[in-house]
């Protein structure tokens, strides 16, 4: 969670970037490493000068996320040189690509609570 309010043009900018990259990484990589990536929340810095790219994969292998994230980090140049042919914004932010917890931690709350309401029978 962001400790500094955010105004409506950067909500917007982190909006548009989540949308371009999520389409970038569908139409204009080719990388089998990144065929189940999902971009699930981008955070600015208030100057515009850092996006923190939040993604996550669909699967439960962890080989999967380091092929990711290396796949990631191979073509974060090439998605911020598409992102600049996108965005109309006079500097494209550098992208800090950041795995997404949250579904796993998720997943693994509901296993805890299945186990206590299993064992309170």
């Amino acid at each position: 969670m962001p400790k500094h309010a955010k105004s409506a043009r950067l909500l917007r900018v982190e909006g548009t970037i989540q949308r371009e990259i999520s389409e970038i990484l569908v139409k204009d990589i080719s990388d089998t490493r990144l065929k189940d990536v999902t971009i699930t929340g981008i955070d600015m810095t208030p100057d515009f000068s850092i996006a923190y790219v939040y993604w996550t994969i669909y699967s439960d292998l962890a080989s999967s996320g380091e092929k990711a994230d290396a796949g990631l980090q191979a073509a974060k140049s090439l998605i911020k040189r598409h992102l600049a042919k996108k965005m109309t914004t006079f500097k494209i932010p550098d992208l800090i690509f950041k795995r997404d917890t949250a579904i796993e931690y998720g997943d693994h709350i509901e296993q805890l609570i299945a186990k206590l309401n299993h064992q309170s029978k």
